[in-house]
């Protein structure tokens, strides 16, 4: 899903659909540290971070980098929303006039701050377990040295970088960004400092935050906790979302794949998602109930064939997983596609007004496996034959894809979006004079890197190319179909770069560049282009060849494009005619100084000149002054120019009208 209008919509709560928890207690580890030991029978036993050690590879390499960075980090920096908030320490190191204050959501001013602080109680533990570097142990005891300094200063057990007042305002049911949240964090890591590290000074600070936790939430009513809770998950960013005028957006969290016997899904969110609902209903915010939505999904496909969805691999299929995975809880793409399929489109419904300006696509090319295929053609492949009701939209990644690609006739209303205009490149080496399997040379028509037969075809952001060099003919693109769309592609090439091959195409190009040396442009369709860069890379060249069939009343229409070229490129020609009846206009456009005072070539067929049109509207620019062309060329009247219209050129029977046709905004 692509959402490309910016501020209109805030998401404020999207629940995921794991739990996280900080702490992972396995089977095996932290004997004789725990209160309460394992007693399930258990098949398999886990192992403590210390008896593992990373060897040379890119994952220790991440490592090292990140741990470099944790070490980096001043302990009285982050110590001193701490210390501030006790009260006490203003006038010693780490205090207010004397450290280097943190921002974002660790400043003095947000309601988070602290969080990070336990989150590098956790990294500097873990990181001490599996390397056993003293420096870590060092940066954990220090912290913890800190925290226990600012307990006992605020007194009862209650730790935090910010008041307890914070607390007492989520009891009252009052707007406070995650309180709770925030103190998870510092329980969390200073569990792991007494797990992992050792610390049994972690173990009592934290004991007693949790025995203050204890005596602050037993005597609340369940209503209340209710109330907590609400505000908690989604209340703070509503509010906040609201004051600078975006619409906030709650969803609830999407399902596990965990089957009833009846074939119905058990409940593995327990309160999570009536908080979110009741949050909703409360602040009258707009609900996307992912949950009965995707429950909804998983039941009609069933318990078997549900597994589609998540990652769930046979034995033996992946190197990487030989006994497989069974996932219950994470999508695959075809999954997560769906889900966001059904965001995409309830978003839509409820806020009828973004709906122009949310896009889906079907099917994801990417080089690095992370979509649906690894090349274009597979894509186009997949394509269902004449679809006839709807279109397929084919979203290209970032890469350079070497392949001949062809789109045939059968798959109709297809469209490529790449995600770069200049990093998403459709590229192959082809020319006219190589050699086929059969020792046949492929001839002009045979070298295209692309090719497009089918009707209604769309392409957005991405290039076009064919490298074959200066070889003589060489198509990038070949364009059959009828009604055919280019928005802000690159056509690059030598000879024969754009190929508008049939009499009875129509086709619109719209912010383009196009780039050749000779008839780079050519063929018998009808074109229009629309704001494009027409570049040269060769003097002595031609930018069109047009072969407009008899009769047709239009072929080739530049309006307002740029006709720019190579450094000392000059004496090129805005077109000379393939067949006799060409036609070709230049409205409004800007030439540079390369183009050839004569404008226009005969391509040495004197009779040619009684049959062309080759006509020229307000030309601007230095190759634009007129006053030197062929004196079998036209400069159109205002009046002949005003029939120079999308819907005279391109209407035909149909009354086509690409310029509202499949527009990404």
């Amino acid at each position: 899903m692509i959402m490309n209008k910016k501020n209109l919509v805030v998401i404020a709560w999207l629940a995921v659909s794991t739990m996280m928890s900080a702490q992972s207690v396995y089977p095996g580890q932290h004997q004789g540290k725990m209160k309460k030991e394992t007693v399930a029978p258990i098949r398999v036993q886990s192992f403590d971070l210390k008896d593992v050690r990373l060897l040379a590879s890119r994952f220790r390499d991440n490592m090292l980098r990140d741990s470099a960075w944790m070490t980096s980090l001043d302990v009285n920096r982050l110590l001193h929303s701490f210390r501030t908030n006790a009260g006490v320490f203003a006038g010693r190191e780490g205090g207010y006039m004397t450290v280097k204050k943190l921002g974002g959501w660790e400043s003095l001013d947000c309601e988070l701050r602290g969080h990070t602080t336990g989150h590098l109680l956790s990294a500097y533990a873990l990181m001490y377990a599996a390397t056993g570097s003293e420096i870590f142990k060092l940066k954990g005891d220090s912290l913890v040295n800190g925290l226990t300094e600012v307990q006992n200063a605020l007194k009862g057990g209650y730790l935090s970088a910010y008041p307890e007042e914070l607390i007492n305002r989520n009891i009252q049911g009052k707007s406070v960004w995650a309180p709770w949240y925030t103190l998870h964090k510092l329980y969390s890591g200073l569990i792991d400092q007494y797990l992992y590290a050792d610390n049994q000074q972690a173990l009592s600070v934290v004991t007693k935050m949790g025995d203050w936790a204890y005596n602050k939430l037993k005597p609340l009513s369940e209503e209340t906790r209710r109330l907590m809770i609400r505000n908690e998950f989604g209340g703070k960013y509503i509010d906040e979302t609201r004051k600078v005028g975006a619409i906030p957006i709650l969803f609830t969290p999407i399902v596990r794949r965990k089957f009833n016997p009846d074939g119905t899904l058990a409940d593995t969110h327990g309160k999570y998602t009536d908080a979110v609902r009741a949050v909703a209903k409360e602040k009258q915010v707009l609900l996307i109930d992912l949950n009965k939505m995707s429950a909804s999904l998983l039941e009609r496909y069933g318990q078997e064939k549900s597994t589609s969805l998540f990652v769930w691999v046979e034995p033996g299929i992946y190197a990487a997983l030989p006994e497989g995975k069974q996932d219950n809880t994470h999508l695959n793409v075809k999954g997560a596609r769906l889900i966001a399929r059904m965001v995409a489109e309830s978003i839509k419904e409820t806020i009828p007004a973004l709906a122009p300006h949310i896009v889906m696509y079907d099917y994801v090319v990417a080089k690095d496996g992370s979509g649906d295929f690894f090349t274009i053609q597979e894509a186009i492949d997949a394509v269902p034959d004449f679809r006839k009701k709807g279109r397929t939209t084919i979203y290209i990644r970032e890469g350079v894809y070497k392949e001949k690609v062809i789109l045939p006739e059968s798959k109709i209303n297809v469209s490529f979006m790449g995600e770069s205009r200049t990093k998403t490149i459709l590229t192959y080496d082809d020319y006219a004079s190589k050699m086929n399997v059969f020792g046949e040379e492929m001839s002009t028509s045979g070298s295209a890197s692309f090719y497009v037969y089918a009707p209604d075809f769309i392409a957005e952001n991405m290039t076009f190319e064919n490298s074959a060099g200066p070889v003589g003919q060489a198509v990038a693109v070949f364009v059959s179909g009828d009604r055919s769309i280019f928005r802000n592609c690159r056509f690059l090439g030598f000879q024969d770069t754009l190929y508008t091959y049939d009499k009875d195409s129509r086709q619109y190009y719209e912010g383009c560049y196009i780039e050749g040396t000779v008839d780079f442009i050519f063929g018998k369709s009808t074109a229009w282009f629309e704001n494009c860069t027409i570049h040269s890379k060769r003097s002595e060249g031609y930018l069109t060849a047009a072969a407009t069939p008899a009769g047709k009343a239009y072929g080739y229409v530049f309006h307002n494009c740029r006709l720019t070229a190579d450094h000392s490129v000059e004496n090129v020609y805005l077109g000379r005619p393939w067949r006799p009846f060409a036609r070709t206009l230049f409205i409004e456009c800007d030439m540079g100084s390369h183009i050839s005072p004569e404008g226009w070539h005969n391509w040495r067929k004197p009779d040619a000149e009684k049959t062309t049109f080759y006509g020229e509207y307000k030309s601007r620019g230095e190759g634009g002054n007129c006053e030197g062309r062929v004196s079998w060329s036209h400069q159109l009247t205002n009046k002949e120019a005003d029939q120079i219209t999308l819907r005279n050129i391109l209407g035909g029977n149909d009354e086509w009208y690409p310029q509202i046709i499949g527009t990404v905004k």
